[in-house]
């Protein structure tokens, strides 16, 4: 058992009951808060909900969601921040933008001096449990841009003082110079990158575990990963793996000590109940789902003060985990690590419903697979059809014209989602991870939809 961490041990070692009724008096702050701004106060009034008349969490059925679009659309006609505000702009002190990748639009985050200590809190939890300590040196591998990560990330190092060695924007060998010379303890990455910076250690004849023997925790983001493919990393790293699962509109859960698959097998990823108000919903119903049930994660950040956001739905497809599904002792609920897909993602192919992530799970069990990319297009008789690339390992490739790799993929595939698929070896220059990487996001993009002239489906798993 992995030795706890307490970063705020008076709340990580509260109750339920207390945590619930912690949760019930943030939330009806927030809902008070969020009635001040034009946003909410016509929605509220839409919806019949008495803002003033929160008396436990159930109350928030009445509210409906808020989506993507919803906030998209307020931007546009209330530029450049939108309704949501109901502080000065004098007030503003950090803007962050999402990535775009569902093809719709950005959103826009605003926060004040508060709302940021606010998430050096929050953030300082993971960083904390991944065992992040002052003067402890930390390879960034992700760019700092207008997106939350970087940004909320580094604030939160440099208040716990943790040496952060910036590399976003070298090169895959500049980057593991950097990590050599000053004997990296940590790193964040995407999944996709850390298989390119185990491709790159390849290529130099560069064993990872025993050139950097002090790199003990691997913090990633971005992409559903199963426990094996967890446990094979950490097999060529000799560091534990820890999942964030992170959102702009302001809440964030972790991977606690027992990092991200213990044992294996996919652990917890905690909310922090006090910060954010969870809920899982069943799409068709709009009930909460039972432990262990999948549906959309929907959100209320709690103790914002510039821009209050109630039931926020992400359109995140999760796993959701009482708290008791962790042997840490910490009564903080939340999804399966490597659960997360996007409900906007899966895609109906030949009339078969095919779930982006479920292939690249299948691929990952294949060890000459380093990387992928879908493409689906009609072809000249009009029928759909599916092409993969895969990227493989040097000694993959040397093989793939006479091993039944190839035949492999394609028939465990067709068996497992219902269709066929074309599968050829990637033959671009350099690595397949740098053409599916959606620009400075982190986030990667393996499928395209090329069926309706050239629009795309932008898939982060």
């Amino acid at each position: 058992m992995a030795e706890r961490r307490y970063y705020e041990r008076h709340i990580e070692r509260t109750s339920e009951e207390e945590l619930r009724q912690l949760q019930t008096r943030g939330v009806a702050e927030q809902v008070r808060k969020a009635a001040e701004s034009d946003f909410y106060a016509t929605r509220f009034k839409v919806d019949g909900f008495n803002p003033g008349a929160v008396s436990g969490l159930d109350s928030l059925s009445q509210v409906s969601v808020t989506t993507k679009q919803d906030i998209c659309r307020d931007i546009d006609d209330h530029p450049p921040y939108g309704s949501r505000l109901v502080v000065p702009l004098s007030e503003i002190t950090s803007i962050v933008e999402t990535s775009g990748t569902s093809g719709k639009g950005k959103e826009v985050h605003v926060s004040t001096a508060a709302d940021k200590q606010r998430i050096i809190r929050m953030e300082a939890f993971g960083f904390h449990w991944a065992g992040a300590k002052s003067g402890d040196r930390i390879a960034f591998t992700l760019p700092i841009q207008m997106t939350a990560a970087g940004i909320w990330w580094t604030m939160a190092l440099d208040r716990m003082e943790v040496n952060n060695l910036r590399l976003g924007d070298f090169d895959s060998d500049r980057k593991l110079d950097y990590m050599l010379r000053y004997s990296a303890d940590l790193m964040i990455a995407t999944p996709a990158y850390v298989l390119r910076l185990e491709q790159a250690a390849h290529d130099r004849g560069m064993n990872l575990r025993q050139s950097l023997p002090e790199m003990r925790s691997i913090l990633v983001a971005g992409e559903a990963k199963s426990g094996a493919w967890v446990a094979e990393r950490e097999d060529v790293w000799g560091a534990t793996f820890f999942e964030q699962w992170g959102c702009s509109a302001g809440a964030v859960a972790w991977s606690c000590e027992n990092g991200m698959a213990p044992k294996g097998k996919p652990g917890l990823v905690h909310f922090l109940p006090h910060l954010a108000y969870m809920e899982v919903i069943d799409p068709e119903s709009g009930e909460h789902v039972k432990d262990g049930e999948y549906g959309e994660l929907v959100l209320t950040p709690l103790g914002i003060e510039g821009a209050p956001l109630i039931r926020f739905a992400t359109g995140d497809r999760v796993r959701y985990l009482h708290w008791n599904n962790c042997s840490c002792g910490r009564q903080f609920s939340g999804i399966e690590a490597g659960s997360v897909s996007r409900y906007d993602d899966m895609v109906k192919i030949k009339g078969v419903n095919v779930w982006p992530s479920a292939v690249a799970a299948i691929l990952e069990d294949f060890d000459d697979v380093v990387e992928h990319r879908a493409t689906i297009y009609q072809a000249e008789d009009g029928r759909e059809k599916v092409r993969i690339e895969v990227e493989l390992t040097p000694e993959g490739t040397a093989s793939a014209s006479s091993s039944p790799l190839l035949k492999s993929i394609s028939d465990e595939l067709r068996s497992t989602t219902g269709i066929n698929y074309e599968i050829a070896v990637w033959q671009g220059e350099g690595s397949l991870e740098t053409e599916i990487t959606m620009g400075h996001s982190g986030k990667v993009r393996r499928w395209r939809d090329l069926r309706s002239g050239g629009s795309e489906v932008e898939v982060a798993s």
